[in-house]
């Protein structure tokens, strides 16, 4: 008791409990393995694993009578994963705001694995996204494949530091849907040969569908001047400059 007031109020129960089964249980006790924390004398929290196990019992009734054990600092083995835990948080916060679907691509084999977001998408399955072999490059629309493989496989080679694609990628109500994905190759082999690339895809659909209405209205507006034979210009008011 005078140990487990000095563990931490969020542990102390899980450290109670496992001794709890040791002594407590007939016959073969489970082994005794608990993380937790507890108070040092310079009044921080140190992770420690102990562990134990029975080692002397009544001969007749096999009531436990001894345990022995050890304890082992852990703490900063625990500290780094509470780090890698906070940091997959914030990750995830940031890609859920920026509406990013996470993406990482193992090179020698040719899979991929996507975030939940890639699915609500393009509206598939991952039972549904998986039932074709190489699902990515076989939807992609025909007239982005080659610009799409010509940068994939300059960044893989080295030659560009990030990837960058636009393309259309066909959802599983049959519609095109105007995708962007953002990369790079993060693991090589010891020959220098890529290995694993992570990156994000963005729904830019609206965005790219604005800017070809765009540029097709100018393309219109272009032809309608130059078939009327008419100049047009253009006053800025505030500064008074014109463009003809």
């Amino acid at each position: 008791e005078r140990w487990s007031r000095r563990i931490h109020p969020d542990d102390v129960g899980r450290f109670r409990r496992a001794g709890a089964q040791l002594v407590d249980a007939p016959g073969d006790a489970p082994d005794f393995d608990v993380e937790y924390r507890i108070l040092t004398v310079d009044s921080r929290w140190l992770w420690v694993l102990q562990r134990g196990r029975v080692t002397r019992r009544e001969p007749r009734s096999e009531r436990p009578l001894e345990a022995a054990g050890i304890c082992i600092d852990i703490d900063a083995r625990k500290r780094a994963e509470v780090e890698v835990h906070e940091n997959e948080s914030r990750l995830a916060t940031a890609l859920w705001g920026a509406q990013a679907a996470f993406w990482q691509f193992h090179i020698p084999s040719d899979t991929a694995t996507r975030s939940p977001l890639w699915f609500a998408m393009t509206g598939y399955s991952r039972e549904a996204w998986d039932s074709i072999p190489q699902p990515w490059m076989a939807r992609l629309h025909p007239d982005d494949r080659t610009e799409v493989e010509r940068r994939i496989a300059e960044h893989i080679e080295g030659r560009s530091q990030s990837l960058e694609l636009r393309y259309r990628m066909r959802c599983a109500d049959g519609e095109w849907k105007w995708m962007m994905d953002r990369g790079r190759v993060v693991e090589w082999d010891f020959d220098g040969r890529a290995i694993r690339a992570i990156g994000v895809s963005l729904d830019i659909d609206g965005q790219m569908r604005a800017e070809l209405e765009l540029r097709s209205s100018e393309a219109r507006l272009e032809a309608a001047v130059w078939g009327a034979g008419v100049g047009l210009y253009e006053l800025d008011c505030p500064s008074g400059v014109t463009r003809w």
